[in-house]
């Protein structure tokens, strides 16, 4: 099985550079989220996906008419939704954007028994019927009341989320802490459909190592 890799939170287009020369087969950049150390503008955004021809993914939680504007306007590869979207919404955007949609579902650090696989894979099946094209499961994580989006370099329950993959109808990419160190293990445990990752191969937020890109793609293509 080829695992895909989109490398995250790119926030210039030497960093987006490199993970092209690297072999990534996305690269993520996220648009004006608030709190994030690796949002960038839409200018700067529009620099960075048109600065390689590997497919660019913008990370956008804005409302529905703004994102048709930013995909319209920086015509991406894909939109990535991070937070809270009702299906309706989304089916909205289907019909109005001339690109793909992936949406954000964070689930636990470890098991827990709030929420269950059966209960995401019907959030997942809403969410395809909607006409959402891959889900990314990243890591939940509150810090003083809030959910963090993102970047937190903390892995979830891949035993959960091996079951997720396993009964999803949509391709899965795995986030969360996913580093050049476990990201065979983790391949190896969750069967993804695709890895991403943003703070495990950075020399610090928003500034990426080459060489911890190289390396953890190398390890992937090799797992």
């Amino acid at each position: 099985m080829d695992v895909a890799v989109k490398i995250c939170g790119i926030t210039n287009s030497e960093d987006a550079q490199c993970a092209a020369q690297a072999g990534a087969d996305f690269i993520g950049v996220i648009v004006e989220i608030e709190g994030s150390p690796r949002s960038v503008s839409k200018e700067t955004a529009q620099r960075v996906i048109t600065s390689v021809s590997t497919p660019g993914v913008l990370l956008l939680e804005k409302r529905p008419s703004e994102v048709i504007n930013i995909a319209r306007d920086l015509t991406p590869y894909s939109i990535q939704l991070i937070g809270h979207i009702e299906c309706t919404a989304i089916e909205h955007l289907k019909a109005h954007i001339p690109c793909n949609i992936w949406k954000t579902l964070q689930i636990p650090q470890r098991e827990s028994d709030q929420v269950s696989v059966a209960e995401i894979n019907r959030e997942i099946e809403d969410y395809r019927a909607a006409g959402v094209d891959v889900i990314v499961l990243d890591t939940l994580v509150k810090h003083r009341g809030s959910i963090k989006k993102g970047g937190t370099g903390q892995t979830c329950d891949w035993r959960m989320a091996h079951e997720i993959v396993a009964s999803a109808p949509l391709p899965i990419f795995l986030a969360g802490g996913i580093t050049p160190l476990n990201v065979r293990e983790a391949v190896m445990a969750v069967c993804p459909q695709g890895i991403d990752t943003s703070s495990g191969v950075e020399l610090k937020p928003g500034k990426k190592d080459p060489d911890k890109i190289l390396q953890l793609i190398q390890t992937v293509r090799a797992a």
